[in-house]
């Protein structure tokens, strides 16, 4: 059975609030046009996961709810406090543990932990994309993994292969 996994880097975000805390950060105005574009992109591919795994952030929030409001589509989502930052151990643990029967998930969270996971995840297929997503995986960026699995549980290093890649900067000029 085939299941599907996408990262997605939440969209550009704020610094003109020096004295905001990093996890209250909203988008700025470049991350609310990249979340249209995203949208559009996604709506195009019908990219429309079955479940949702968000960090609790502001940025991250925001760009989930900027995405379903343009394309007209809130998934289950689950907002997880510890996906905030997170490094790989604790993504997959969340994957593996809240997954479910879900043919299709998604990722919504931050670097350096979402970059290291699709990277790790790959292993070496499909050289040209995985070339360009270990170049930079910058906000916005929104990366498609397929995976022969049966249960989330089972997903592991090297056994996914990287389907798609895309960055806000490819969408504009297209």
């Amino acid at each position: 059975m085939k299941k599907i996994l996408y990262l997605l880097r939440h969209a550009k975000s704020s610094w003109a609030d020096a004295a905001s805390a990093d996890h209250q950060r909203p988008l700025n105005a470049r991350g609310r046009e990249a979340c249209r574009l995203l949208a559009r992109h996604m709506d195009g591919r019908g990219i429309r996961p079955a479940r949702v795994l968000c960090s609790s952030a502001a940025r991250t929030r925001e760009t989930l709810q900027r995405i379903g409001a343009e394309m007209d589509w809130m998934p289950s989502v689950e907002f997880i406090d510890m996906l905030y930052l997170a490094p790989i151990r604790v993504v997959l643990r969340e994957i593996a543990a809240r997954g479910g029967s879900a043919p299709s998930l998604m990722v919504v969270g931050h670097n350096p932990g979402l970059e290291e996971l699709a990277e790790r995840l790959t292993g070496e297929r499909l050289i040209e994309l995985r070339t360009d997503m270990a170049r930079k995986f910058p906000t916005g960026a929104l990366a498609t993994l397929s995976f022969d699995i049966h249960d989330w549980r089972e997903i592991a290093q090297g056994g996914g292969t990287l389907e798609h890649f895309v960055v806000p900067a490819q969408l504009a000029v297209s």
